[in-house]
């Protein structure tokens, strides 16, 4: 599975998730004081990946965000929902899509974004097999059946040429 298709398993898992009513994938939590949304939130900020063969590894930090009420007296219950949320997300990728993953540290937290709001941050890990005969090719890869260097590089004053391929300085 690429990281593409991987990404999108989230987040179409996400929006048919019961307690989730707008979906983000962005580089910043704080993306959300600039978007148009619905609480709760799914939010999915991407980290450092890995890809090997034949398991890539996809890091996620994982957002539930849901708007408190003036009195604030939903904190708890956005928090406890934002467990059920990531639970099942987690269960969902290792049971029905076959990932692997460490259960991680999950934080509830309540923070003041455009909105107070309270939630549960956690990040994660998934070890996605990939089958690199079929998810990745060589694209136009063109390497030439010549040893000598000489052969396929030349230089001038402002482009470099390889294979044929001009690239300028």
């Amino acid at each position: 599975m690429t990281y593409k298709q991987f990404t999108n398993k989230l987040l179409e898992y996400s929006v048919s998730h019961g307690l989730i009513e707008s979906v983000d994938l962005g580089d910043s939590v704080f993306e959300v004081n600039y978007k148009e949304k619905l609480y709760p939130i799914a939010q999915f900020t991407p980290g450092v990946h890995r890809l090997g063969n034949p398991l890539n590894t996809f890091t996620f930090t994982i957002f539930y965000i849901d708007k408190l009420l003036n009195d604030k007296s939903n904190t708890v219950d956005a928090q406890d929902a934002g467990f059920k949320f990531t639970a099942d997300l987690l269960r969902y990728v290792q049971e029905v899509l076959d990932v692997e993953l460490d259960f991680p540290e999950i934080t509830a937290y309540t923070e003041k974004f455009a909105d107070d709001c309270a939630g549960t941050f956690c990040t994660v890990s998934f070890r996605v097999f990939t089958n690199w005969d079929t998810d990745y090719t060589l694209i136009n890869a063109e390497l030439s059946n010549s040893d000598n260097i000489e052969d396929r590089v030349t230089l001038d004053d402002k482009d470099l040429t390889l294979n044929n391929k001009i690239i300028t300085l």
